[in-house]
């Protein structure tokens, strides 16, 4: 700055500004996207103090890192201020994904001989699921198919099953167990004399015990149950 008074002398005086670059706010990562129920740290950048809202689901309201939790998509703006400088302000959307569920349903637990399991997804199907299945001991060992079919045990006894849906990076797993019964031995007997071809005989049968799902059932029209009475002289033949 120049002065100049009446006489014309002159003064000059100099003075130096600063400009400071206006203030941009950016958070890391931009586009999260996260399963529900879980959590995602955002960090922002640009200034020296920052200010958080809403409060919904997240760990701290102020600093530069914090931790969200929103039970839904939610787009959360943060404030950067620094000295001598005006503040700015960015938003960030934590969006939700789908929520994925795992569970199965099968034919029901069977006999040894002859058993072959089918199994049915009831969670979450289709849209770019994929499907993990673990069948301890049994025949195949594992699938990888929605509905798998056809599979065995070579030995009685009680097994896990653990069936894993995933969709968008988010996973849900479900267990359970199938039971294959033993094979029982049964054996028949007939008692009571048979005079002149009366039907007052009586046969039974033995080998079942509580054993579930099993019962008996007679040739010659007797129907199934043991013992049955009112047997008429003949060979009959019990089988469960």
């Amino acid at each position: 700055v120049t002065v100049t008074d009446a006489n014309g002398c002159t003064a000059i005086a100099t003075t130096t500004i600063t400009v400071n670059p206006a203030l941009t706010i950016s958070v890391t990562p931009a586009s999260p996207s996260i399963c529900s129920g879980g959590s995602v740290s955002l960090t922002a950048s640009g200034a020296t103090n920052y200010t958080w809202s809403p409060s919904t689901g997240l760990s701290a309201t102020t600093g530069a890192t914090v931790t969200a939790s929103p039970a839904s998509t939610t787009t959360y703006t943060v404030t950067g201020s620094s000295t001598n400088c005006n503040n700015a302000s960015t938003t960030v959307t934590v969006t939700i994904n789908s929520s994925v569920t795992s569970g199965f349903t099968y034919n029901g637990n069977q006999c040894l001989t002859g058993n072959s399991f089918n199994f049915t997804n009831t969670g979450t199907s289709g849209g770019g699921a994929s499907y993990t299945w673990t069948f301890t001991s049994g025949s195949p060992a594992s699938s990888t198919t929605n509905n798998p079919n056809g599979v065995t045990w070579s030995a009685p006894g009680t097994y896990n099953i653990s069936h894993t849906v995933i969709q968008s990076g988010c996973t849900s797993t479900t267990t359970g167990t199938i039971t294959v019964y033993s094979m029982p031995t049964v054996s028949a007997s007939g008692t009571n004399p048979l005079c002149n071809g009366g039907c007052t005989g009586t046969v039974s049968a033995s080998g079942l015990g509580g054993t579930p799902g099993y019962t008996y059932t007679w040739s010659g029209g007797l129907g199934t149950g043991t013992p049955k009475s009112g047997v008429c002289s003949g060979t009959y033949t019990v089988t469960f």
